[in-house]
C-alpha cells in the first residue's frame, strides 16, 4: 500500500522553496564605479560563478570591453583620420587597437559560454 506525503513533506511538494538569490562577488578595484561593472554583475549573476577561473574569464570581458571604449572615446575626440607628421591624413592609430579589443570581448564571451555549458 502506497503512503501519501502528509504535514511538512506535503507542504513542501506543493510549496518548494525558490532557489537562493545569488550574490555575485564584487569586481575588481579598477572595475568599480566603470560602466563595465554591470556588466560584470550580469554575467557572475546570470551565469552563477563565483569561482575562480569563471570570474578570471568575467575580467578579461569586462577589462576588454573598457579598454575598447577608452579607445573609441579617443577616437570620437580626435577623429577617425587624423593629420599624420608629412601633414595627409591618416587612420587614427588606435582604431587597430579597438578592433583588437573587440574581437577579445567576442572571444573572452565564447570562452564564458563553453565554461558554463561545461559546468551544467
Amino acid at each position: 500500500m502506497a503512503r501519501y506525503p502528509t504535514g511538512k513533506a506535503l507542504l513542501a511538494l506543493r510549496y518548494p522553496q525558490p532557489p537562493p538569490i545569488f550574490r555575485p562577488p564584487a569586481p575588481p578595484e579598477h572595475i568599480r564605479g566603470t560602466p563595465e561593472e554591470a556588466t560584470w554583475h550580469d554575467l557572475a549573476a546570470e551565469h552563477r560563478i563565483d569561482d575562480g577561473l569563471g570570474l578570471e574569464i568575467i575580467l578579461t570581458v569586462v577589462e576588454a570591453m573598457r579598454r575598447a571604449r577608452r579607445f573609441r572615446e579617443i577616437i570620437d575626440r580626435d577623429g577617425e583620420m587624423i593629420d599624420g607628421e608629412d601633414g595627409k591624413p591618416h587612420r587614427h592609430p588606435l582604431l587597430v587597437s579597438e578592433i583588437a579589443s573587440r574581437a577579445a570581448v567576442l572571444h573572452a564571451m565564447r570562452t564564458l559560454m563553453k565554461f558554463t555549458k561545461e559546468r551544467e
